[in-house]
């Protein structure tokens, strides 16, 4: 029995996307990054969505994704910030994060995904376009592998970002 658990453990599985058309996600992400530069920047994230499966087409699925609360927390060294979507911001730190990320709020943004969980398209509401980097919609999926892998591979996924004066690049 051992021996027939060792090789069944040893098989590849090949990772596919297969949602639920119509069944909406509560997801609950939570977003760490730490910038290293002339300027170290750590900011914590926490972003309630609800995600729907809305169409499943010429094998890509159509996701549309409501940020329903945003906490943000940002360490620059000497100044910290902070801003929850819940709360009316108290300072004028807040009221700042407040005017970027209170936008999205509430906003349907839709994205096209492979089976794999690449991004195909991102589609930003009207006026939500302005100042928004549409590639940090465009991760909110972790890519699959592209070949079948067994128990204990690892796979990497590298994203450019684009607009973004603080981030380059993101690895996961």
């Amino acid at each position: 029995m051992f021996m027939g658990l060792l090789s069944f453990g040893q098989k590849t599985v090949d990772f596919k996307l297969n949602p639920e058309i119509g069944k909406p996600l509560n997801i609950d992400m939570i977003v760490k990054t730490d910038i290293d530069g002339p300027q170290s920047i750590i900011m914590d994230m926490n972003m309630k969505m609800t995600m729907t499966p809305t169409k499943n087409e010429n094998e890509q699925f159509t996701i549309e994704s409501v940020t329903n609360g945003i906490k943000v927390d940002v360490d620059a060294g000497m100044m910290t910030m902070t801003y929850n979507s819940a709360e009316e911001p108290k300072d004028e730190m807040s009221k700042m994060l407040a005017e970027q990320f209170s936008k999205i709020i509430g906003q349907t943004i839709t994205i096209v995904l492979t089976p794999k969980g690449k991004p195909v398209q991102v589609l930003l509401p009207d006026g939500l376009a302005e100042g928004i980097d549409k590639t940090a919609f465009s991760n909110i999926s972790t890519p699959l592998p592209e070949e079948p892998v067994s128990p204990g591979s690892t796979w990497q996924s590298t994203a450019e970002m684009q607009n973004n004066p603080f981030i380059s690049k993101t690895e996961t």
